[in-house]
C-alpha cells in the first residue's frame, strides 16, 4: 500500500491510497480537514477500511501444512 497527500487548500488535504504494489489494481481517496500530519495519520485508516469493505480483493494467503507441523499437534 502506498499513499499520497495532496494539499487542496488551506487545511484541506486529499489522502489517496493505492494497492497496486500489492497486485490489486484499486485505489481510494478521501479529504481530510486539518493538518498535513493528520492527513498522513489518516492514510492507514483509509486503507484498513477499504480492505475490510473489499475483502474479496485481498484473499488470505494459503498456509501449506508441512510434515513438521503435524508433529507439533
Amino acid at each position: 500500500m502506498t499513499h499520497t497527500i495532496t494539499n487542496i487548500e488551506a487545511n484541506k488535504w486529499l489522502v489517496s491510497v493505492s494497492f497496486v504494489d500489492e497486485g490489486v489494481q484499486q485505489a481510494t481517496s478521501n479529504t481530510v480537514i486539518g493538518t498535513e500530519e493528520q492527513a498522513h495519520a489518516y492514510a492507514p485508516t483509509l486503507a484498513r477500511d477499504f480492505r475490510e469493505n473489499h475483502a474479496d480483493l485481498f484473499p488470505l494467503p494459503v498456509v501449506e501444512e508441512h510434515e513438521h507441523m503435524e508433529e507439533m499437534q
